[in-house]
């Protein structure tokens, strides 16, 4: 393929799941989900690797705070010449409220984008310049937090990503 795209599950790589473990009846079983997560992203990277490999592109989705970024192969990656990392704001891509009585407002996410593309990096790394909860979105508005219900609906890639990463690819 011409170009591979990878966004694994984040949960394993969230920021709160230190905490979480601590405070867990179970913490073998968050040490676990972790492990599988970590080799679930070890193969994704030897992926992208043979994409490198072959001159072909790839593209990374995560979480911009996700701790998979620290990981010593995704560090490794990040380090191969003309392999780029970008934050970008999906707010600014229309991530919003999609259900429930608060439909509408904008949800920052932040999120970071890896690739070998200079033009899908350029196209992703959009970001909020909107101070004290207020998103610089032309439709204005105030930032939702994202977790519980809106961060399940977030999971889902809104319209303007889909087409920030279809121009990056196209161009």
């Amino acid at each position: 393929p011409y170009m591979v795209i990878g966004s694994p599950e984040c949960k394993a790589f969230c920021t709160f799941m230190a905490p979480n473990e601590a405070r867990s009846r179970n913490p073998e079983k968050i040490r676990a989900a972790r492990a599988k997560a970590v080799m679930h992203l070890d193969f994704m990277i030897k992926i992208y690797y043979e994409q490198l490999d072959n001159v072909r592109y790839v593209l990374h989705e995560h979480p911009a705070y996700a701790t998979s970024w620290q990981l010593e192969k995704m560090v490794d990656l990040l380090n191969v010449p003309g392999v780029d990392r970008v934050v970008g704001d999906q707010c600014h891509y229309a991530a919003e409220v999609v259900r429930g009585t608060q439909r509408g407002p904008p949800i920052r996410k932040q999120t970071g984008f890896m690739s070998n593309s200079p033009m899908v990096i350029q196209s992703l790394a959009r970001r909020c310049e909107g101070r004290g909860g207020l998103c610089s979105r032309s439709a204005g508005g105030g930032h939702v937090a994202c977790n519980g219900s809106v961060a399940k609906d977030a999971q889902r890639y809104p319209r303007g990503l889909c087409r920030a990463m279809t121009k990056g690819i196209v161009d």
